[in-house]
């Protein structure tokens, strides 16, 4: 607007005689306008106004809004009221032909219009009509809210003859037109052709915009064509979106992964742009909660859309379905949400994950086809710069555990009793370190028993690497929890590398391959297992390539009694060779940990301060069942390593380095002198001289085993080996030699004879029987021991861990060396045979090539990054938690179809719900394991330690419930442990002659 009005229609109650001198700006609410008089302001402004009497008083102030009706300025509670009295108007002034006189009686009649004189209020309302007849510009109208604000009482004015109060005037009703609603009025035939010319003039002016709202705005027959055009073109549109969407229902997980809500949103605004415009529209400029745009809301709306239009189109309701499956929703819910059109139904579902898991182990498959059609000369072309590309030949490994699941019974009878599947899992992972290029040929027998004992034992660069690890793992600790030590964050090794840290740092791929309901604890139901697993063994001609198949010790026990019990079959695959059994980490670890809290931690320590009893019940809850709670377990141990480990920094830095000064603060050499003295203080490692020193007598390293009773070979019969290690009948028996047949086989133990059974047994008894008390000097410092042994053992779980997160295979040989003496010392003989089968098939008892697969292929990074490895059988337990957690939602109707399509979605819950946030555009929630830190309960314990000067060497005392404690890391019966080495080397290679004889 250019120009204001000076003439103002005011019908509230206290603004009924004005003059535009006593109306004054006083404040104004809304955007100020460019004034020309003595009131500034755009439409739709709110300001107040004083109401003042001929003294210049102010009577009262009120809140009022101004509204621009064509060229009028109206002051009034709404715009509508405005609205119809410029309307009422107009049809006043045809109806008089311009007669100003009347024009103006009308006005103060209906609107209590007072002026000074007549003829200053015709001159008023004749440039109104002046600027009504030029046909000015209809000026921008903002939508405005309804003044909420209250009125105020005005006091009438008295008169001046008696002082009598005047009657208030009554407050009359605007004249509404019926042809009104809203802001909107019907033209008539004038303002029709003043319509016309306007909107023709916005044409012509390229103004299209407000030539479609002038005809909106006045004209119902215009919005119903346009209504009607726009219906044409959005259907034109959406046949157009229809012939090439990709909302269009997918058959591959691969496509529903790679689902993305831009891509439509992309699609749609190039193909049905006014749809797209419209639904724009509807949602606004608002940021959708949680997401950073409305692309996933808008996506979501036209996928509903074009599904209620054409079935077909039905990606998105099969991605919700799949989510809402594998959530373990009900049928019902399918039901309802899918006459919305939000999912498909559960039947379709059901097709969809049955065809997406048809070719659940395609990859694997190529993998296998991949390696039998590359002949050695291509593997060692494709494997020249090995380093560098460490994956350019496929191999993989496969690792497989027991998983049960037990069902109960509503109502147990007869026929409905309590359930147990007994089920055997397995998945493959992709090697990140490669070995095809390496020699695959097997070795003799005879080159199992040229393997020198030193293999077996830790040699003296093992110990300088043990030493240097825990020397790491202790600045580690000084440097997150000594003050004196922060600043030497960055100068710290956090990452110890190795030879292929950048290939261990890889994301793994990993395939489960399903379940099959199978026993493993029973030989027939392993010997299935085998023959299942063998489809994946790649063959070259006649020759297998052997694959390692990982497992726990009771696993690795069983395929090794299945391949015996095949001994004799005719063929290589029939006697099942293809699979090469090695035992996994997690377990040991768990064995390991349990008899670290068997030494150090018993119920009758608990008024013991400094024990491990007396710090959980200041700290934390732990059980005695280890394999349950084991990560609480470990890290219950790592917390009090971390607090001795302070301490005994503490103690030995210097006085000024307890000070929190600038210049306390110690060097890179202070902190390895000080991690020095710590690790000097508990490092006796086992001597591994004193076994390789000791005698044996020769009667026993020249006598030979003979399997069997019979001391002889017999060709198409199967095996049978006694129970008891230390048999000296044979150790392995033919199945006609002890009248039994393969179906009979026991699925546990077994023995050859009486004497054997109670031997074992003897054995078994004296091991779990208290230890014997050792004879120690008066001036020993037993709480010191205990510090020590705490110390040794807790950094000992520490660095196997970070072995196997950095998956260094030379670290984790290593630490199984010393682990042999462990196992041999705690009298775990099964440990024992497995730990020593492994360090034999890694130094030359198998082909270079699955010795190196052994040795660097143990571990696998579901996430990928430096330090994210962990053991394949940990993996496996995972897998067996998120199998058994899915067959919840099953209930107790489980199936064998159930079960493998449940099993065979292993993992891919997470990759569909992962896609869905990427599609949605929502953060992944990744969960890791919370890993608390608590500085507080730390700096308690540390304390605690300091106080009762656990770490200075103080002799005669010690801890109640451990009076006699001492550190003991030597064996205590070296030449036992060798004979127990050369003994079980000899049993290997007496194996392998025994399969070597056989001819395929």
């Amino acid at each position: 607007m250019d120009q204001y009005v000076l003439l103002y229609f005011a019908w509230d109650k206290t603004l009924s005689v004005k003059k535009l001198e006593d109306i004054t700006l006083v404040e104004e609410k809304g955007d100020a306008g460019d004034a020309t008089g003595p009131i500034g302001c755009k439409a739709g402004c709110e300001f107040e106004v004083q109401d003042l009497d001929d003294a210049g008083k102010n009577v009262s102030t009120v809140t009022k809004k101004v509204f621009f009706i064509g060229t009028v300025l109206f002051m009034a509670p709404s715009k509508a009221r405005c609205t119809n009295q410029l309307s009422e108007f107009q049809r006043q002034l045809e109806e008089n032909g311009g007669n100003l006189e009347q024009l103006v009686d009308f006005a103060k009649e209906k609107m209590n219009v007072t002026t000074k004189t007549k003829r200053g209020a015709s001159e008023k309302l004749s440039a109104v009509l002046k600027e009504l007849a030029e046909d000015a510009p209809l000026p921008k109208k903002k939508k405005v809210a309804h003044p909420w604000s209250k009125k105020k009482k005005v006091v009438p004015k008295k008169t001046a003859e008696n002082g009598a109060p005047q009657p208030k005037p009554k407050k009359k009703k605007a004249a509404c037109n019926s042809g009104t609603k809203g802001n909107t009025a019907v033209w008539d035939e004038a303002s029709s052709r003043q319509g016309r010319k306007t909107v023709s003039r916005y044409i012509l002016q390229g103004q299209y915009t407000r030539a479609f709202k002038s005809m909106v705005k006045a004209s119902s027959a215009a919005r119903r064509a346009l209504r009607r055009t726009l219906q044409m073109v959005v259907s034109a549109e959406l046949k157009d979106l229809c012939n090439s969407s990709i909302l269009e229902g997918s058959t591959s997980l691969e496509q529903l992964m790679c689902f993305r809500w831009q891509d439509v949103e992309c699609q749609a605004s190039k193909q049905a742009p006014t749809l797209m415009a419209a639904i724009h529209a509807v949602l606004g400029k608002k940021k959708m909660y949680n997401t950073t745009t409305s692309t996933p809301v808008v996506g979501s709306i036209l996928s509903q859309l074009m599904f209620t239009r054409n079935k077909k189109f039905n990606a998105s309701q099969h991605l919700v379905g799949i989510l809402m499956w594998l959530a373990g929703c009900g049928r019902e819910l399918f039901e309802r949400l899918n006459h919305l059109g939000i999912c498909m139904s559960i039947s379709r579902i059901r097709k969809r994950l049955d065809t997406i898991i048809k070719d659940y182990d395609a990859q694997v498959c190529s993998w296998v086809r991949d390696i039998s059609t590359q002949s050695k000369q291509q593997l060692d072309v494709g494997n020249q710069n090995i380093d560098k590309k460490a994956d350019s030949t496929p191999s993989f490994t496969l690792c497989f555990a027991n998983v049960n699941k037990k069902t109960e019974a509503g109502h147990q009878t007869t026929d409905n009793k309590n359930k147990q599947y007994n089920l055997v899992q397995t998945y493959a992972a992709k090697d990140r370190i490669s070995c095809m290029h390496l020699d695959d040929s097997h070795p003799s027998a005879q080159d199992i028993r040229n393997i020198p004992l030193q293999t077996y034992m830790p040699s003296q660069a093992d110990v300088q690497t043990l030493r240097m690890e825990y020397l790491t793992m202790v600045e580690r600790i000084l440097v997150n929890n000594i003050s004196a030590f922060e600043h030497l964050h960055t100068e710290v090794t956090w990452h110890i590398p190795h030879l292929y840290s950048d290939q261990a740092a890889r994301k793994s791929t990993l395939i489960p391959l399903g379940v099959m309901e199978k026993d493993e604890s029973k030989i027939a139901d392993t010997i299935d297992i085998l023959e299942h697993l063998q489809k994946y063994v790649p063959e070259r001609g006649d020759n297998m390539v052997k694959i390692v198949l990982y497992g726990d010790r009771l696993s690795c026990e069983r395929v090794n009694d299945a391949q015996n019990a095949r001994i004799n079959h005719a063929t290589e695959k029939a006697c099942l060779q293809g699979l090469v059994g090695s035992i996994q980490e997690w377990n040991k670890r768990a064995l390991l940990l349990e008899d670290t809290y068997k030494e150090l931690f018993t119920q009758t320590s608990a008024r013991d301060e400094g024990t491990l009893y007396h710090a959980k019940n200041m700290f934390g809850q732990i059980t005695h069942n280890i394999h349950e709670t084991f990560d609480h377990s470990y890290d219950f141990m790592v917390f009090c390593t971390k607090a001795y480990v302070t301490a005994a920094g503490i103690t030995y830095m210097d006085d000024g380095f307890r000070k929190d000064a600038p210049d306390a603060l110690g060097t890179l050499d202070d902190l390895h002198r000080v991690a020095e003295r710590v690790v000097s203080m508990f490092f006796f490692p086992p001597n591994a001289a004193k076994v390789l020193e000791s005698s044996v007598s020769e009667k026993v390293m020249q006598s030979e085993t003979l399997f069997c009773t019979c001391k002889s070979k017999k060709d198409g019969e199967g095996w049978i080996g006694c129970e008891y290690p230390g048999c000296t009948r044979g150790l392995w028996f033919h199945l006609g030699c002890v009248d039994m047949r393969e179906e009979d086989m026991p699925s546990g133990a077994w023995y050859c004879s009486d004497l054997c059974k109670n031997s074992h047994t003897v054995e078994l008894l004296v091991s779990k029987k208290t230890k014997r008390k050792t004879k120690v000097p008066s001036k020993l410092d037993h709480k010191l021991e205990y510090s020590k042994a705490l110390m040794w053992r807790g950094l000992g779980h520490m660095v196997r861990q970070d072995s196997l997160r950095e998956a260094d295979g030379d670290r984790i040989l290593m630490h199984w060396k010393f682990d042999l003496f462990e196992f041999f010392e705690k009298h775990h003989p099964k440990y024992f045979i497995q730990c020593h089968r492994l360090i034999t098939d890694v130094s030359g008892g198998l082909s270079a090539r699955l010795s190196h697969q052994i040795l660097w292929n143990r571990t696998v990074n579901p996430h990928g990054g430096t330090g994210g490895n962990i053991e394949m059988d940990l993996q496996m337990e995972f897998f067996n938690k998120e199998f058994k957690e899915s067959l919840k939602s099953a209930g107790g109707n489980l199936t064998e179809q159930t079960m493998a399509r449940y099993s065979h979605l292993i993992g891919i819950e997470k990759d569909v719900a992962k896609a869905c946030d990427v599609a949605v555009q929502r953060r992944p929630d990744f969960r890791a394991r919370e890993k608390v830190v608590d500085s507080n309960n730390l700096k308690e314990l540390v304390k605690l330690v300091l106080d009762h000067k656990l770490l200075h060497y103080i002799p005669g005392r010690s801890h109640s419930a451990f009076q006699d404690f001492i550190l003991k890391t030597d064996i205590a019966s070296p030449e036992k442990l060798k004979l127990r080495i050369m003994k079980r080397q000899k049993v290997l290679a007496d194996q392998r002659q025994l399969f070597g004889s056989v001819t395929f």
